[in-house]
């Protein structure tokens, strides 16, 4: 399920009609599975038999930020209870009313669960009722050791917003399986960690950017708090931002479009498609930088693909083709099929909906290179 961060533009509302989304279920399927990891959020409730557990359990995802669940263990002598916040890097696990700190392991991060379930190679179409259903080949050989070749699984597909609503693998007999089902895509979700601790972090900026960083931090929805010194920023955030998460969130980030001739010799530079020296690129004049952005947006489009709307201050001209660089990557090239002016670009990428704001944040909110170090109290 992993893909290139591949970027596509498509022109805004106000110069082309959009079609209403037709879906294609033997097609569309790959983009459908894709499409779930770049999501706001998620919940769900899981169910695995083993031959010797039954385990069961509810839980809430805000993707790639933190999650939340709790449940229980069932054997023939015993039943536990319990439940985890992950988040990061990091999880906490409650035991006899205690929080317990440890690594991040699967049990708190069902994204991973679900991504190495429906990971290989083909879906197979078997029709509709009350969604898509798949059959597929499911590898994941710790459910039944001795058996693991006769695993398989099947997907369903919902027909609202065209995404995994439901997912079951295991053995034929179902003496072994595990069940998930998925909802509440998107809602609003808030979810606190259950044990407050911080990280404080020197960024080696003066004090006039301490308006820029709260704004990108406020962004991500993060609790932060800022201190200024004489001539820094101290930026305390909770245990699981570490330093190099704080150096993605308050990155400089580029985005430069530029306008693509066919003659090598009327091109200013040669550029090439993804780094890719196959794929050369010849680029002209500029047509706009971030600097012409007046805002962006995460949107869906009708298949809930998520994508950035850029409003620019001043419209520009159409031309017959666009290329697009994102920090100084060629990473998209665009023909355009209207001789209006542009005023809207939507921007379509495989990034997780948390990235896509990171981005967001980097195009909206100048700063100069950050210095980002751990504050430790004396």
């Amino acid at each position: 399920m992993q893909k290139n961060a591949l970027f596509l533009i498509v022109i805004g509302l106000s110069c082309v009609h959009y079609s209403k989304y037709v879906p294609d279920p033997e097609a569309d399927i790959e983009k459908w599975v894709n499409n779930f990891t770049q999501q706001r959020s998620f919940s769900y409730h899981y169910v695995l038999q083993t031959q010797a557990v039954y385990t069961e359990a509810q839980g809430e995802c805000i993707v790639r930020r933190i999650e939340h669940n709790k449940g229980q263990w069932r054997s023939a002598d015993i039943a536990l209870d319990f439940e985890y916040y992950g988040m990061g890097d990091i999880q906490y696990s409650k035991a006899d009313n205690e929080w317990e700190l440890s690594t991040r392991g699967e049990e708190s991060d069902i994204l991973t669960q679900i991504e190495r379930v429906l990971e290989f190679d083909k879906f197979e179409y078997i029709g509709i009722e009350q969604g898509y259903l798949y059959n597929f080949k499911a590898n994941i050989p710790f459910l039944a050791p001795g058996r693991w070749k006769e695993i398989t699984g099947w997907l369903k597909i919902s027909q609202r917003n065209y995404l995994p609503e439901e997912i079951w693998t295991g053995l034929p007999d179902s003496s072994v399986y595990w069940k998930i089902q998925l909802g509440d895509v998107n809602k609003k979700k808030s979810i606190k960690p259950p044990v407050h601790e911080w990280h404080s972090y020197a960024l080696g900026l003066s004090i006039e950017y301490a308006e820029p960083v709260k704004r990108r931090i406020d962004l991500l929805d993060i609790d932060c708090r800022l201190a200024k010194t004489e001539d820094d920023i101290i930026l305390v955030v909770p245990k699981q931002y570490n330093v190099e998460d704080i150096r993605e969130i308050l990155s400089s980030r580029r985005l430069t479009a530029y306008r693509v001739v066919k003659n090598k010799g009327v091109a200013q530079k040669v550029a090439y498609l993804n780094n890719q020296k196959a794929v050369p690129i010849y680029l002209a004049d500029r047509l706009f930088d971030q600097e012409n952005i007046k805002g962006a947006k995460i949107k869906f489009d009708g298949a809930s693909e998520p994508y950035i709307e850029i409003s620019l201050h001043e419209k520009i001209m159409s031309v017959q083709q666009i290329a697009f660089e994102i920090d100084s990557i060629l990473v998209s090239t665009l023909t355009l099929d209207t001789e209006k002016k542009i005023g809207k670009i939507n921007l379509y990428t495989d990034m997780p909906y948390y990235e896509m704001k990171i981005l967001i944040g980097g195009l909206l909110e100048y700063l100069p290179p950050v210095e980002v170090r751990e504050v430790f109290e004396e």
